[in-house]
């Protein structure tokens, strides 16, 4: 037998540990977090224990020289899996869990496979940086012979290192959950993104992974608030008219039937007040609808010069004040998820894929399929890229049609693909159709906004070559150009045929335009989002800060309508659906009807969220009021609850498919 703790093996048992506690400090320090001194310890402490974890899995062979490709092995993938999060992280702003990633690893290689390519050999520094530990360890090991792992050790001093283990582990852990914040963070309010900014991204991913294999039993309870200093809205009144509130007699079915969480959704809806029916109320009813996920869109990008259309729309349409479209650590599908779902898309990208197979009763699409309206979603990109074909026919479309499934007739083939031509492709498909109901996701306004790369500079640059817009900035707003385009051709033809005034369109972003942050990933070479805005945003809030277009020409024909509270993409579905004069029960939906009169409230996805009284940043647990005055802390804390708990609401209705049990006897499309 080999003594473990011998004098030639100890570089090989702190070679590991040393490694992750060098990636951690490396993604840090490339991607940036919140420095804590104590939560830094805590980092050492399970960055050693898991080191000894892979140290002792190198020493169970015989063979040393098993032993070593063993540890070889280990390191590549622990190398692998800090440079994929980080690659991530730089690409969309947010750290994506590694099942996540896996899941749409498929449909980001078949979309921008290119792409990526241009990726990884604009990176080969930085993919150096992080193989390292793994070229030091080939250096140290097989040329030098520096490094000996021992062969069939004794049993003690596997037990010794597995005692090392659980007692490092336990000082991290300690260390991790050492006052009520980190608690918070960690469990009630976990986060993948929000803890490897906190912590580390080791924590992040055994959070995940024992929340994914035991669940998050906090993470399904609702918490009893105090009505009285909460915004509570009453039934509204104008000028003597009562106009009742949007809720159901819902009753879920036979205790048998039902889950723990399912009676917990139950008894915490039914103790909500539901928003108010008001004048506007069916002011849609039977009238077609356009509603289109507007891919990258600003409110920089509206202008009386260059998108007279929209901008038109934006001025004549329903008047958003204050509006957001948080980004959900998602990219396009949480944009998507928010704006037709009216749920917080609580487990980022996973939200998409998790709407699969599960009754969606209240979109606007569901809705009007079940007033016979004809139904299609279209989409310029692949069609099976985040599994579209499944999730649309699910949010109430009768068919998808994308590029792949017959969009392709109606494009020419160069990138990005145009908005405009899918508009020319999909309109003689339902223009002949009344009612009509039709979803778009647009392409054409997707990064990178490499100048010489885009069709859209060639086809839109005489319109912006006087404005002295850099190349990046110049590129997208060459794209957001052909969705004006697309919109005018819509607006035209539907003139034409005499459908205009009994059309409603909605223009959603999915995301701010992230293409044009600084991103080595994409070969940009410094933030342009300053040049786009025109200011220096200053938080992920200025930044999310946009624009939401609900119009139809009976807008023009009344006073303007005003939201100034600020409301964000999760408050889209019940807004429309009080519009439309459809059955609804806000008190299922996390978002709100802007136009009832209830109190404005945005959350982003770390638990941070902004109301017209103020704003509260959940990583640095800071709270902002607008006027500058004190915050009451019963209030705070009391707000703090209901964001939780819309969360939850949101997590819980699609894990437990809890409209099935409402409403599954009924015809659900």
């Amino acid at each position: 037998m080999h003594n473990i703790f011998a004098k030639e093996n100890l570089i090989a048992y702190l070679y590991i540990p040393l490694s992750i506690i060098y990636l951690e400090v490396l993604v840090f320090v490339m991607a940036g977090g919140i420095f804590n001194f104590g939560n830094f310890i805590a980092m050492l402490f399970v960055s050693l224990a898991a080191g000894t974890l892979f140290s002792l899995l190198s020493s169970l062979s015989k063979s040393q020289i098993l032993n070593g490709w063993i540890a070889l092995i280990i390191m590549e993938l622990i190398c692998i899996i800090f440079m994929l999060t980080f690659f991530v992280q730089d690409t969309y702003r947010n750290y994506v869990n590694i099942a996540t990633v896996v899941n749409g690893a498929g449909g980001i290689m078949k979309e921008f496979g290119s792409t990526i390519l241009n990726i990884l050999s604009h990176n080969l520094p930085r993919i150096l940086l992080f193989e390292f530990p793994v070229l030091l360890f080939l250096l140290l090991g097989i040329i030098l012979k520096k490094i000996r792992f021992t062969k069939n050790a004794n049993k003690k001093a596997y037990g010794y290192l597995i005692i090392l283990f659980l007692v490092l582990e336990g000082l991290g852990i300690g260390l991790s959950v050492r006052n009520q914040n980190n608690r918070i963070k960690l469990i009630a309010e976990y986060d993948f993104n929000t803890v490897v900014r906190c912590f580390n991204i080791q924590t992040g991913l055994k959070l995940d992974l024992c929340y994914l294999l035991l669940g998050n039993p906090l993470g399904c309870d609702f918490i009893e608030q105090d009505d009285a200093l909460l915004f509570v809205q009453n039934e509204t009144e104008t000028n003597g008219v009562k106009y009742g509130e949007n809720r159901m007699d819902v009753t879920l079915p036979a205790p048998q039937t039902q889950t723990e969480n399912a009676r917990k959704i139950y008894d915490y809806t039914n103790s909500l007040t539901p928003s108010s029916k008001n004048q506007y109320t069916g002011l849609f009813e039977g009238k077609n609808l356009i509603f289109i996920s507007v891919e990258s869109m600003s409110k920089e990008m509206i202008s009386e010069e260059l998108t007279p259309t929209l901008y038109h729309m934006q001025q004549t349409g329903i008047n958003f004040e204050d509006y957001y479209q948080p980004y959900f650590n998602g990219s396009t599908s949480t944009g998507e998820f928010a704006n037709i779902l009216g749920l917080i898309p609580a487990k980022a990208m996973e939200s998409y894929e998790s709407t699969k197979g599960k009754n969606l009763y209240f979109t606007i699409g569901n809705e009007l399929m079940r007033k016979n309206y004809f139904s299609r979603a279209y989409h310029n990109g692949t069609v099976e890229f985040y599994d579209r074909y499944i999730v649309h026919p699910n949010f109430g479309y009768e068919k998808f049609i994308a590029n792949g499934n017959g969009m392709e007739e109606g494009l020419s083939g160069d990138w990005p693909e145009s908005d405009l031509e899918m508009m020319e492709y999909a309109l003689p498909q339902f223009i002949g159709e009344s009612p009509f109901s039709t979803y778009f996701m647009t392409l054409s306004g997707h990064f990178p906004y490499f100048y010489d790369l885009s069709c859209m500079v060639e086809k839109y640059g005489d319109r912006t070559k006087n404005l002295g817009a850099s190349s990046f900035v110049d590129a997208y707003l060459c794209a957001q150009i052909d969705f004006e385009e697309a919109i005018k051709y819509l607006v035209t033809e539907l003139e034409k045929a005499g459908l205009l005034e009994d059309t409603v369109f909605v223009l959603a972003p999915d995301h701010y335009p992230y293409g044009l942050t600084k991103n080595d990933a994409w070969a940009t070479d410094r933030n342009y989002l300053p040049e786009l805005f025109g200011f220096e945003p200053e938080d992920m809030m200025d930044r999310d800060h946009n624009a939401l277009i609900i119009w139809s020409p009976v807008l023009e024909e009344m006073e303007p309508v005003r939201v100034s509270e600020p409301s964000y993409s999760v408050d889209i579905l019940p807004t429309l659906l009080n519009l439309f004069g459809l059955e609804f029960d806000s008190r299922l939906l996390a978002g709100r009807d802007v136009l009832s009169g209830t109190k404005g409230l945005v959350i982003w996805p770390d638990y941070s969220f902004r109301t017209s009284e103020g704003t509260y940043y959940a990583l640095t647990n800071k709270y902002v009021s607008a006027d500058g005055t004190e915050v009451d802390p019963d209030w705070l804390r009391e707000m703090r609850m209901l964001v939780r708990n819309k969360m939850t609401l949101s997590k819980n209705i699609l894990e437990e498919n809890y409209y099935d049990l409402l409403f599954g006897d009924a015809d659900s499309k």
